[in-house]
């Protein structure tokens, strides 16, 4: 699997997004429940609700996500019947297999940043330009350091500037106080 796990603002996302999208036909879905057909689909990355800050500040893999996908590949979702009779649809990775994982995260309050995650599946076809480039187009101009587990997480040039000046960039919850799992400056870079 081909990922970056990410910090980034909106400014710092744009011109990766710009460039990603005037090369590429894509279409966004959130990966989640749909109550209603059609899915929505999203055109511009930058149209999507909410697009630079994140409504939850719980941990970062609650944050909302969506799936980049060729705008001609059709979107599969997996029909649900719930308990009390009505009916639900969800996206996923598992069920389109084309689909990019994008995941930008974003400020929960003038604060906090919190981080995301660009992911190439496994059983995507790496060798497409679409799947060896969005990552790398995504986080260009961005720079990598490691959390406390030596994950590299790659953060923008606005989020940089926000963690110099003291905001939590966070890997955990917006709840636990500041520890080892926010990102930290290594002493190089300070």
């Amino acid at each position: 699997m081909l990922h970056r796990y990410t910090f980034g603002t909106k400014s710092d996302w744009l011109p990766g997004i710009e460039v990603f999208e005037s090369t590429f036909d894509v279409k966004y879905v959130e990966k989640t429940f749909h109550d209603v057909l059609p899915i929505k689909e999203y055109l511009c990355l930058r149209d999507i609700p909410n697009f630079g800050f994140q409504p939850k500040g719980d941990q970062v893999i609650s944050g909302t996500s969506y799936l980049a996908l060729p705008r001609d590949v059709k979107v599969n979702y997996r029909t649900i019947k719930m308990a009390n009779g009505s009916t639900t649809y969800k996206t996923e990775s598992e069920g389109n297999p084309l689909g990019v994982k994008v995941q930008l995260g974003g400020w929960y309050n003038s604060q906090c940043l919190i981080g995301g995650e660009v992911a190439v599946y496994s059983w995507s076809p790496t060798d497409e330009p679409f799947y060896k480039d969005i990552v790398r187009i995504f986080t260009k101009g961005f720079v990598g350091i490691h959390d406390w587990q030596k994950r590299r997480w790659w953060i923008g040039p606005e989020a940089m500037q926000a963690l110099r000046d003291g905001k939590r960039l966070i890997v955990g919850a917006v709840s636990a106080p500041d520890t080892l799992e926010d990102i930290h400056l290594p002493d190089n870079m300070r």
